[in-house]
């Protein structure tokens, strides 16, 4: 708590504080002065002090921020632990360089050796001369080794800091060793796993080309069964974009109930994969049948992650199919049922009728002179007939009555649902009604009569070959009738 100097003193009036309150004032840096002399201060301590000046804002000087560095403290602490002169462990010496002078100016001297005793030339057990740079001054600091130091550090403490240096170099040269080859082999590891990835990169690259480049409307949903992702081929077979179908389930385009329900989800998780055939609607309407296949994505543990599903526009596969079924079981001129759909169809009439107890009844029906027509007028004018036949006989029964064309002129139909063999009459009547106004075909008037043979079941057969001989044999009988009476009216007319 001793006091630097006494109140009131004029600073400018001691020399080395003015030169240092000058020099921060033009500099207006932080500035040390020069050392203070002995006896200024009330002790005879080694002091230098700090000035910094302080201004307003508009720059006006307010005055000097001062602090006062006690440079023998600050040696005396360094040197000693403590106060008894055996812990003595290091000597120092501060020394200022001045410009102008020969050798540096001792600033301070350790108690411990005093400025009249003679320094050891390098002999101590600790020596270290170093310059360095503060607040702009230049010192030079000596250090030497004390008593203290000595007992500190016996001569065996140097021998165990050898071995323990040699120890730790040791250890330190195979930890190095062990680094570079685990350096080495990381490099490696990392040579292997970029090899690694530029091929995973590279197969992914082909799996999303292969992926936005197919042709089959392909989504992949989650665990749920939420779309989450698709390809721009199910965008344009569903008229939905990506974002429209994010997450949403692929009832979105049902076109029928429960294509795509709780149902069909729990059974695809049973059964691992489906496909089948679906009925779909696009977003502006229009029905389409897909062909859709969907499986299960698994992770490393085999848990179900996500679903993929594909899609297929069939639309045309199917107009195809029907178009070949059309053809197997239609005739291709007139378009009525032909032999195969016919017998078909009178299996599963004569099932029904044997488990209900009905009578079903068979026309056989042949055009007269039909040759004759082919020969006058062409095949062409022939075949034009039989269309027309054929469509005044489809329009003059019931819808659950078959009209079919077994081959060339000969025709069949079936009744069913006849509960009475009184009904046959009534049927035979508005067939030969349907002959009586002449056809037209390609703008020709042609009449044409037909012979008809009838057969009932149970009474004439009761399968499908047993009634169509029945029916076949009355047709002849009947066309061989009508054959008599006209060569009869003919030879009389002779």
């Amino acid at each position: 708590g001793q006091r630097l100097l006494p109140s009131g003193t004029d600073l400018l009036t001691i020399p080395c504080l003015k030169g240092a309150m000058e020099t921060a004032l033009r500099s207006g840096m932080t500035t040390a002065s020069e050392v203070m002399d002995k006896g200024v201060g009330t002790d005879e301590t080694c002091r230098m002090t700090v000035f910094r000046p302080v201004r307003k804002a508009a720059g006006d000087l307010m005055g000097f921020v001062a602090a006062v560095i006690n440079l023998e403290t600050l040696l005396h602490t360094i040197m000693f632990r403590d106060e008894g002169a055996e812990q003595h462990i290091m000597e120092v010496e501060l020394r200022r360089l001045l410009p102008g002078r020969q050798g540096p100016v001792l600033i301070s001297v350790p108690a411990a050796r005093g400025p009249d005793k003679e320094r050891g030339a390098h002999g101590d057990s600790f020596y270290s001369q170093r310059p360095f740079f503060v607040l702009g001054l230049t010192f030079a600091l000596d250090i030497r080794s004390g008593a203290g130091f000595d007992r500190m550090h016996p001569p065996r403490a140097g021998r165990l800091a050898l071995f323990s240096g040699i120890a730790v170099s040791m250890l330190l040269t195979l930890l190095t060793a062990l680094f570079l080859n685990w350096r080495r082999a990381m490099l490696r590891f990392v040579a292997i796993k970029t090899v690694s990835l530029a091929q995973s990169e590279f197969r992914s690259r082909k799996l999303a080309h292969l992926y936005r480049s197919i042709s089959e409307g392909v989504m992949i949903t989650d665990e749920r069964g939420i779309i989450g992702e698709c390809n721009a081929a199910l965008e344009e077979l569903t008229g939905y974009t990506l974002e429209e179908m994010q997450g949403r389930s692929p009832a979105l385009f049902s076109a029928r109930e429960g294509q795509y329900d709780a149902e069909f989800l729990r059974m695809l998780r049973e059964t691992g994969s489906w496909q089948g055939e679906l009925w779909n609607r696009k977003k502006d309407g229009e029905v389409y049948p897909v062909w859709a296949s969907f499986a299960p994505v698994q992770d490393e543990h085999g848990r179900t992650t996500n679903y993929s599903g594909l899609m297929r526009h069939i639309g045309g596969v199917k107009s195809e199919q029907e178009r070949l079924n059309r053809m197997a079981y239609h005739d291709f001129l007139t378009g009525l049922p032909n032999r195969a759909l016919f017998l078909d169809r009178l299996d599963v009439a004569l099932s029904r009728a044997k488990r209900e107890e009905e009578t079903i009844a068979l026309v056989y029906l042949d055009l007269d002179r039909f040759k004759e027509i082919n020969d006058a007028f062409g095949h062409e004018t022939g075949d034009n007939l039989l269309v027309e036949v054929a469509r005044r006989l489809s329009g003059a029964f019931r819808e659950q009555d078959t009209v079919a064309r077994l081959a060339g002129d000969e025709f069949v139909l079936l009744f069913e649902g006849m509960r009475l063999d009184d009904e046959l009459p009534l049927l035979l009547e508005r067939l030969k009604g349907a002959f009586r106004e002449p056809f037209q075909p390609g703008g020709r008037t042609i009449s044409v009569e037909a012979s008809f043979g009838t057969a009932l079941f149970p009474r004439d057969g009761t399968d499908a070959r047993a009634l169509l001989d029945a029916a076949d044999r009355a047709m002849y009988a009947e066309k061989t009738a009508r054959r008599k009476r006209r060569g009869t009216i003919l030879g009389t007319e002779a």
